[in-house]
């Protein structure tokens, strides 16, 4: 009997311990690289007519390159879109099977393609295809294949959703970025008319008027941290009419510029432009972000 139940126990032991081998033995990431190294990203948008893009990490920050316009890119949307393609689960292997590419879009012409290089060297060439939502399980999932394969794979969760192929989505969205502390004088020109506040000590004047503080301060909290939200392509074309606001804040060692200029035939009332990002249009009517910006500022003078 103690023979019999140690042949069992030897054969209970051999059973898990190549179970677990063959369970370590598969890699269910569809790439693997280390995040810190990357330095290049290469997309090709599902979209053939839309134009291929590359991130370029330039010391701590991340640049967008298309043909010869280069713009800064949102560091934390760049990082959070290599975490996603790092972090992608295989689930199972769909097809082998090239016939069956266009059922999960994933024909070379008519993918998202992503690239991703370290010194350069390329560490995946990942293929992004149908994205599959199940709304009784509520899973998602997303078919993948790497470059010049043909395994297609099922991948878990919203991982694909991240990897953008869109160059808005990582363009830094600010309008305006300084230290409020350091405004020492404000100038909003609307037309022929120049208001000006300037401070004084702890206080906000405008003219013999005093400020009222809480509504300076949230007025310039919200200006030196303020994004746009619609990018407007302002091609060589564009003829740049005279700017209907001005707005123009002094720090002890700069000047931050925001304007407003009507312009009915690409936006809906305003392009906003400002001078901590000059290559950033933004499209705003009068209650968007313009109201936000220069209603604001006259509210506090009324």
């Amino acid at each position: 009997m103690l023979i019999i139940f140690i042949v069992l126990l030897a054969i209970y032991a051999g059973i898990s311990l190549f179970g677990d081998k063959k369970e370590s033995s598969f890699n269910d990431k569809i790439a693997d690289f280390d995040t810190e190294n990357v330095d290049l990203i290469k997309i090709s948008p599902k979209e053939k007519s839309k134009k291929e893009f590359s991130l370029e990490k330039k010391g701590d920050d991340w640049m967008i390159k298309v043909d010869d316009n280069t713009y800064m890119a949102d560091n934390s949307i760049v990082e959070n879109a290599l975490s996603s393609l790092k972090t992608m689960k295989i689930k199972n292997i769909i097809t082998k099977n090239p016939d069956k590419f266009a059922k999960y879009e994933l024909e070379d012409d008519n993918c998202k393609e992503v690239q991703v290089f370290s010194k350069n060297k390329k560490k995946v060439d990942l293929l992004i295809g149908k994205f599959k939502y199940d709304q009784q399980t509520r899973t998602a999932s997303s078919y993948v294949r790497l470059k010049n394969k043909n395994k297609v794979y099922s991948t878990n969760g919203f991982s694909s959703i991240n990897i953008s192929d869109n160059i808005s989505t990582y363009r830094i969205k600010d309008l305006a970025k300084f230290d409020k502390d350091k405004v020492q004088n404000i100038k909003y020109f609307h037309k022929n008319n120049l208001t000006e506040l300037t401070k004084q000590g702890k206080d906000w004047t405008y003219g013999n008027i005093v400020i009222d503080s809480t509504k300076i301060a949230n007025f310039l909290s919200t200006i030196s941290e303020i994004k746009g939200s619609k990018f407007l392509n302002m091609n060589d074309n564009w003829q740049r009419p005279a700017a209907s606001d001005s707005l123009v804040f002094s720090l002890t060692e700069k000047n931050v510029n925001i304007v407003a200029y009507p312009d009915t035939t690409v936006s809906s009332g305003f392009v906003i432009h400002g001078s901590y990002n000059e290559k950033a249009y933004f499209d705003s009517d009068s209650t968007g972000l313009y109201k936000r910006i220069f209603g604001k500022f006259n509210e506090l003078v009324k």
